[in-house]
């Protein structure tokens, strides 16, 4: 394919070239970083347990292998000290290509609080999904913008 191991391969174009050949380097170097003492502050110490389930339906015909209208299913339970949080997100999305799909949907978050009145959000949601391989590594960008409407 013309493509470099250490290529970005979008498609049938190839991106980078031989300035992703440091990567490695890089990418040490931040985890180096990333463990040299620095100051320390003091925090308050939390713990919570999360769960999720995603589930991703796509148009299983044959002329819709590459573009085509996909389904998009996310469920969390998040527990903290003193609240519970779930979170019931169904969507629509369209793909482009292999590469892009656009989304929206809605979602549905209830806040169960240990002794405090619950709160419940319903959020409109839109979501770009980009995806790429740099070698052996998959890549997904997935940015995503929600619109909160709260009861009460």
């Amino acid at each position: 394919d013309g493509c470099d191991d250490h290529d970005l391969i979008l498609g049938d174009s190839c991106y980078f070239g031989a300035q992703m050949r440091s990567l490695p380097l890089t990418l040490g170097a931040l985890a180096l970083l990333s463990i040299v003492p620095g100051r320390a502050f003091a925090q308050k110490r939390e713990t919570q347990a999360w769960s999720a389930l995603f589930v991703t339906v796509k148009d299983p015909s044959p002329d819709a292998a590459k573009t085509g209208f996909s389904g998009w299913f996310d469920l969390h339970a998040r527990r903290g000290p003193s609240s519970t949080t779930t979170i019931i997100r169904p969507g629509v999305g369209y793909r482009l290509s292999t590469l892009t799909s656009l989304w929206a949907g809605y979602a549905y978050v209830g806040t169960y609080a240990d002794g405090k009145p619950n709160t419940y959000e319903h959020r409109a949601w839109q979501q770009a999904i980009f995806a790429g391989n740099i070698g052996p590594l998959s890549l997904q960008l997935r940015p995503r913008l929600e619109e909160r409407f709260r009861a009460g």
